[in-house]
C-alpha cells in the first residue's frame, strides 16, 4: 500500500512540473520505466535502493542519466525479485542494461528491442523461462549479450543475424531446444559465441566457418547431430573450440588440423559418436594446452605427430578404439601433465621414454593390451603420479618396479596367462624375480593347491584340468591367473635300471643321473613327498651331477622328461 501510494504521488509530480525533488534532469517516460521497474521487482528489498524514489533520478543507485536520458541501469546482485515489466522498452536511450545474478522471473518481454541504443545487456543468472524475443533483432548497436544461466526455451531467432555489432554472445545453462539459425553465420566481429548446456538439436551450420574473428566457440552439451563442418577450419583466431558431449557422428575433417591454430588453447571433441582416425595434422597445432577426444568410435594409430605439440598438457584419448602402439615421439612432450589413453585396443611394449615428461601427473593406460619390453617404462621420479595400469598383459616385468616408484597407481588386475604344456610339464611365464614369485598349482574340483616358490614349472600328479595363481613378494597387490588346461598325465616308466640311475643313493650332497639322451633336452624335477616342487634342471649331457645339499633330509622322487616320454625315480637325502 505505501509503495502504491509513493507512485502516486511520484505521478501528481510529474502532471504537475514539479519534479525538481524526484526526478530532476531525466525524462519523464524514463523516470516512469524506472518506477515501474522498482514496483515489479519488490524495489524495497532490494540489497541497494540510495535515493530511489526520493532523491533526483540521477541520485538513484545504479542510474546514469546523460542529456536528460537514462543511459545505464546498473542492478546486478541486487535481489530483484520479479518480473521485467514491459515498460523497460521505454528506456530507448539506455545504453547499458545490467540486471543479471537476481530473482527475475517470466519472460524477456519484447519490448526490448525498442532499446536500440543498447550496447551491452546482461540478463544471465536469473530465472527467466520463454523464449528469446524475435525483437532482439532490433538491437542492431549491441556488443555484448548475456542471457545465461535461465529457464530459456525454444531457440535462438534468426533474426539475431541483423545484430552484425555483436561481440559477444552467451546463452549457456538454458533450455533451448530448436536449432542454431544459419543467420549466426551474419556476426563476423564476434569473438565469442557460447551456447553450451542447453538442449539444441539439429546439424552445426557451415555458416560458422565465417566467424574468422571467433576464440572461443563452445557449443557442447547439447544434442547437436550430423558431422563437423569442415568450415570450422577457417577459425583461424580460435582459443577454444568446444563441441563435447553431444551426438556428432563421422570423422573429423582433416581441413582441421591443416591450419595451424596458432591461438588455440583447448579442442574438445568428446562424448560423440565420431569415427576414423585421428588427422595427423593435428600435428600443426603447436601451442595447444588440451586435446580431449574421448569417448568417441575413434579407430586406427595414434599420429605420431602429436609428438611435436611440446605445449600439451593433457592428451585425452579414453574409451576409443584405437589400436596400435603408443608413438616413441611422445617422449617429447615435455610439458604434459595428464595422459589418459585407457579402454582402447592398443598393445605392444611401453618403449615411450616417460622419463623425459618431467611434469606427468596422470597416466592412466588400462583396459589395452599393453605388454613391457626389458622392464620399461622407466618412470622414476613420480612418487605422487596417479594412474592405472590394470586390465592389460603385464606380468610382474615392469610391476615390480612400478610396486616400488609409484605407489599412487594402481596395476591389478591383469588379463589371463596362458599354461604352456611341454610333455609332463605344466610353466607359465609370469615375469618378475623368480625368487620373489609363489605359484600355487589348483586341480579343477578339489581345494588344495600344490605351492611351488621360486619355480615356475609344475608336474601335476595325475591326470585332470589344471590351473594356477602366481603372487609376488613385491608387486603384492597383484595375483595373476592363468586359464585352465587340460592335462593328460604321461604314462610314467618306472626305473629302467639299464638306460637311467641314480648314484650315489642315498646321497647326501651330490646326486648323478646316469643315462641320459645327450642328443635331446632332459628336464629333471625334484619333488618332496608333498609333490612340491623343490627343484628344476635342465641337462643336454649324458651323466648330469646335481648338487642338492639345499634339500632337507628325506624321500625324494625325479621326474625326468625328454620331450616325450616321462621317468619316475625315487632316492633318498641322508
Amino acid at each position: 500500500m505505501k509503495l502504491k501510494i509513493l507512485l502516486l504521488n511520484v505521478l501528481i509530480l510529474l502532471l504537475s512540473g514539479a519534479i525538481n525533488s524526484v526526478c530532476a534532469q531525466a525524462n519523464v517516460n524514463d523516470s516512469l520505466a524506472l518506477v515501474n521497474l522498482y514496483d515489479s521487482t519488490n524495489g524495497p528489498h532490494w540489497n541497494h535502493k540510495t535515493n530511489w524514489l526520493t532523491g533526483p533520478v540521477r541520485t538513484w543507485y545504479g542510474v546514469t542519466v546523460s542529456g536528460g536520458r537514462v543511459t545505464v541501469l546498473h542492478l546486478n546482485l541486487n535481489n530483484l525479485n520479479g518480473i521485467i515489466p514491459v515498460s523497460i522498452g521505454n528506456l530507448t536511450a539506455l545504453q547499458v542494461l545490467e540486471i543479471g545474478e537476481n530473482n527475475l522471473r517470466d519472460t524477456i518481454p519484447s519490448s526490448i528491442g525498442n532499446l536500440v541504443q543498447l550496447h551491452e545487456l546482461f540478463l544471465a543468472f536469473n530465472h527467466l523461462k520463454g523464449k528469446l524475443p524475435a525483437s532482439i533483432g532490433n538491437l542492431i548497436n549491441l556488443t555484448t549479450a548475456y542471457v545465461g544461466n535461465n529457464k530459456l526455451t525454444g531457440g535462438i531467432p534468426a533474426s539475431i543475424g541483423s545484430v552484425t555489432s555483436l561481440v559477444t554472445f552467451t546463452a549457456v545453462t538454458n533450455n533451448l531446444t530448436d536449432s542454431l539459425p544459419a543467420s549466426l553465420g551474419n556476426l563476423t566481429n564476434l569473438t565469442d559465441l557460447e551456447l553450451s548446456h542447453n538442449q539444441i538439436k539439429g546439424s552445426i551450420p557451415s555458416s560458422l566457418g565465417n566467424l574468422t574473428k571467433l576464440a572461443i566457440l563452445d557449443l557442447s552439451y547439447n544434442n547437436l547431430t550430423g558431422s563437423i563442418p569442415s568450415s570450422l577450419s577457417n577459425l583461424g583466431s580460435i582459443d577454444l573450440l568446444s563441441l563435447g558431449h553431444n551426438k556428432l557422428s563421422g570423422s573429423i575433417p582433416s581441413a582441421i588440423g591443416t591450419q595451424p591454430y596458432p591461438h588455440i588453447e583447448v579442442l574438445d571433441f568428446s562424448y560423440n559418436r565420431l569415427s576414423g582416425s585421428i588427422p595427423s595434422s593435428f600435428g600443426n597445432m603447436s601451442n595447444i594446452n588440451y586435446i580431449q577426444l574421448n569417448d568417441n568410435n575413434l579407430t586406427g594409430n595414434i599420429p605420431a605427430e602429436l609428438g611435436n605439440l611440446t605445449r600439451l598438457d593433457g592428451l585425452f584419448l579414453t574409451n576409443n578404439r584405437l589400436t596400435g602402439k603408443v608413438p616413441n615421439s611422445f617422449g617429447h612432450l615435455q610439458n604434459l601433465s595428464d595422459l589418459y589413453l585407457d579402454s582402447n585396443q592398443l598393445s605392444g611394449a611401453l618403449q615411450v621414454n616417460y622419463s623425459n615428461l618431467p611434469n606427468l601427473a596422470n597416466l592412466y593406460i588400462d583396459h589395452n593390451h599393453f605388454t613391457f619390453a626389458n622392464n620399461d617404462p622407466i618412470l622414476v621420479g613420480y612418487p605422487d603420479m596417479n594412474g592405472d595400469f590394470g586390465y592389460n598383459n603385464f606380468t610382474f616385468d615392469g610391476i615390480e618396479h612400478l610396486a616400488t616408484q609409484l605407489p599412487n597407481v594402481s596395476y591389478t588386475p591383469q588379463f589371463i596367462l596362458h599354461i604352456h604344456q611341454n610333455a609332463g610339464v605344466l610353466s607359465v611365464s609370469a615375469g618378475g624375480t623368480l625368487s620373489n614369485n609363489t605359484y600355487k598349482w589348483f586341480k579343477v574340483g578339489e581345494t588344495t593347491a600344490v605351492t611351488i616358490t621360486g619355480d615356475s614349472t609344475f608336474h601335476p600328479a595325475g591326470s585332470g584340468s589344471y590351473y594356477a595363481q602366481i603372487t609376488n613378494a613385491v608387486a603384492t597387490a597383484l595375483t595373476l591367473h592363468t586359464d585352465t588346461i587340460a592335462y593328460a598325465a604321461p604314462v610314467l616308466k618306472q626305473n629302467m635300471i639299464a638306460k637311467l640311475s641314480l648314484f650315489p643313493n642315498p646321497a647326501a650332497d651330490i646326486i648323478t643321473v646316469k643315462g641320459l639322451n645327450a642328443n635331446m633336452v632332459s628336464t629333471i624335477s625334484i619333488t618332496d613327498i608333498s609333490g612340491n616342487t623343490r627343484m628344476t634342471i635342465q641337462s643336454h649331457v649324458r651323466n648330469c651331477t646335481i648338487n642338492i645339499t639345499t634339500l632337507p633330509r628325506g624321500n625324494y622322487k625325479m621326474l625326468i622328461s625328454d620331450g616325450v616320454n616321462t621317468y619316475n625315480l625315487a632316492f633318498i637325502k641322508e
